[in-house]
């Protein structure tokens, strides 16, 4: 549901309602696939949302340069001038360095690992300053290792978005690393 300083998400029968820009971290938990789309499609009808969507969603056929400032460019968010600056910015907050930015934005988005995928998704998500994101099955088909590494990039967008909320949708029976919500609901 649509709101500006809101959003309203149907979960476990009732309506969830999620401040933007508060700060929190919320965990919602979906039986199926289905539940979790429609959780994540609930969410992006608001504005000031942005996802991380399953499995990255990125454009094969495009560098990773190019899926990372597509949406940025085409929603004019970012002045072209300040463009390198902020996607090396935003990857600085990653703990990714400028010789490894350079390396992994001349890649085809093929080559990527699913980790890799994730990252790249995350910056190019948080280059747009969401007061909302939303980690769409962040943790699945990932190695322990590569979880633990996934679960840090809740605080990698809060570095850059100070009082940023997040949400984890994930599907029940799906290992995760504890991300410590503020609030766990199952989705409708």
């Amino acid at each position: 549901m649509i709101g500006s300083d809101e959003v309203v998400l149907q979960c476990s029968g009732a309506p969830l309602r999620i401040l933007t820009a508060c700060g929190k971290t919320y965990r919602i938990v979906a039986r199926s696939a289905s539940d979790c789309n429609a959780v994540v499609d609930d969410a992006l009808r608001s504005p000031g949302v942005e996802i991380v969507p399953a499995f990255g969603g990125l454009l094969n056929g495009l560098s990773v340069l190019e899926n990372i400032l597509l949406p940025a460019i085409y929603h004019h968010r970012i002045p072209a001038l300040d463009i390198a600056d902020r996607v090396y910015r935003v990857f600085a907050s990653c703990e990714v360095d400028q010789a490894q930015v350079d390396s992994l934005c001349a890649r085809s988005v093929e080559n990527l690992t699913a980790l890799e995928r994730r990252l790249v998704a995350l910056v190019r998500s948080v280059l747009m300053q969401p007061a909302l994101l939303l980690f769409e099955r962040l943790f699945e088909g990932l190695t322990a290792q590569d979880m633990e590494r996934a679960a840090s990039f809740g605080a990698h967008y809060r570095s850059v978005v100070r009082d940023g909320t997040l949400i984890y949708c994930d599907l029940a029976g799906i290992a995760c690393p504890n991300v410590a919500p503020d609030l766990q609901v199952e989705a409708a």
